[in-house]
């Protein structure tokens, strides 16, 4: 037996991954150069890529930017799924959504750390915290005794 999430919670997941992670993940492949800049920005302190890159260098990470876009777009249409089914209150995809995030939030933002690209923090943290407010919000109402 199920119980019913507050639809709000539900859609704040529903907007943060929307915008935050499908949309972003699109952007990444459909229209590259503006997404790309955005991450040269972070990663190298500027838009275009360091003086040292070469073309086939720059065609490599624009193929592996594309593919992280297309995996992001994925994880980010899974995750709206699950918080629709967390709207009937089931536990598995409360649990879905919440070691999904902390899965990819510590590999992520370890690695990221260990190979000196501490300034992914700064996309990292933001999604973490708005996925982790209303995880926090439902989980009496996942997890309670019934």
């Amino acid at each position: 037996m199920t119980t019913s999430v507050s639809r709000f919670w539900v859609r704040w997941i529903q907007v943060v991954v929307f915008l935050g992670l499908i949309l972003f993940g699109l952007a990444l492949v459909l229209v590259p150069a503006p997404s790309q800049a955005l991450l040269n920005r972070l990663y190298f302190g500027q838009a275009a890529y360091p003086a040292g890159f070469t073309p086939p260098s720059i065609e490599y990470v624009t193929f592996v930017m594309a593919v992280l876009g297309a995996v992001t777009a994925g994880w980010g249409v899974s995750l709206y799924c699950l918080a629709a089914l967390l709207a009937d209150g089931h536990r598995m995809a409360w649990n879905g959504l919440a070691f999904g995030a902390l899965v990819w939030g510590v590999l992520d933002s370890t690695a990221s750390v260990l190979l000196g690209f501490g300034s992914n923090l700064a996309l990292n943290i933001p999604i973490l915290l708005l996925l982790a407010i209303p995880l926090a919000a439902t989980f009496r109402q996942v997890y309670r005794q019934q």
